[in-house]
């Protein structure tokens, strides 16, 4: 697992357990991932788009607050696919 799909998780799972708000992680996931797409990084690459699609998805009604803490907790949870 690379240090930046690490760092995804470590952030990922303080906004879960309640150290951080939404909005303070989703501006610290911005400027993280940014430019992710460009890197060899499969792993956080995944995890970026799918962090990103469940945001997006929220942002416009589609999950409720609490289906996104699940989608979040089941991301956090996943196992990198790269190996």
């Amino acid at each position: 697992m690379s240090v930046l799909e690490t760092s995804i998780r470590q952030q990922l799972n303080r906004h879960l357990s309640g150290e951080l708000t939404l909005p303070e992680f989703t501006d610290w996931f911005i400027s993280a991932s940014w430019g992710v797409n460009g890197q060899d990084d499969p792993g956080a690459s995944q995890l970026t788009y799918a962090i990103e699609l469940a945001l997006a998805e929220r942002a416009d009604n589609v999950l409720s607050a609490d289906e996104l803490v699940t989608t979040l907790r089941e991301l956090a949870a996943s196992r990198s696919l790269a190996a």
